[in-house]
């Protein structure tokens, strides 16, 4: 009997690294392929994470960059995915046609053998909308999802949702696990802090 190969996915958030840190950080994890999904790639504060220059300086390591921050980012529109504040609510917009193209993209390229790292700029993942919409979502269709920290250490997806449930369990702990997942998340993703990339 054969057994099924893990499906496993990274993300990183850039910060303000130096390129070559960056570039050790995906060679350590063997990645081939970067997942861009900042809304707006380009950054004063850190030019060498710039789309064009990001892209050149990845071909040359053999690894591949995919923009996909138009419908992974955090820039919508359409005043129905945001609460009344303005923020983007991400658990309606996990639900669009657009990011669950996306997604289903993303995990295409997993099984057909890229090993993937979604980047944003954020360093701290629980602080990223990467990991209230896109690893959320990732994570929910059995993708192991970890996260490359600012010392390269690795923190999985489940290990930041318990961190999330440590956070929100007196307000939620009436519930089903997978409802206090699902409120902790809408919860959480209002205080993300790269609403403004």
């Amino acid at each position: 009997m054969s057994q099924r190969k893990e499906l496993l996915c990274f993300t990183i958030g850039h910060s303000i690294l130096p390129l070559s840190k960056f570039l050790k950080f995906l060679a350590v994890y063997s990645i081939n392929c970067i997942i861009d999904v900042r809304s707006i790639p380009y950054l004063k504060y850190a030019a060498q994470f710039n789309r064009e220059y990001l892209e050149s300086e990845l071909k040359q390591k053999g690894i591949r960059y995919l923009f996909m921050g138009n419908i992974l980012g955090t820039k919508y529109e359409d005043a129905d995915l945001k609460f009344e504040d303005g923020k983007v609510d991400y658990a309606k917009v996990r639900k669009t046609k657009g990011f669950e193209g996306g997604v289903g993209k993303i995990i295409d390229e997993i099984k057909r053998g890229a090993v993937i790292a979604i980047m944003c700029s954020e360093k701290e993942p629980f602080l990223c909308h990467r990991f209230v919409s896109v690893s959320y979502s990732l994570s929910m269709q059995g993708i192991n999802v970890q996260h490359i920290l600012k010392d390269g250490s690795l923190c999985s997806q489940g290990e930041l949702e318990d961190r999330l449930f440590k956070q929100c369990k007196p307000v939620y702990e009436k519930t089903t696990k997978h409802e206090a997942l699902e409120q902790a998340y809408c919860e959480h993703g209002k205080h993300v802090t790269c609403d403004s990339n």
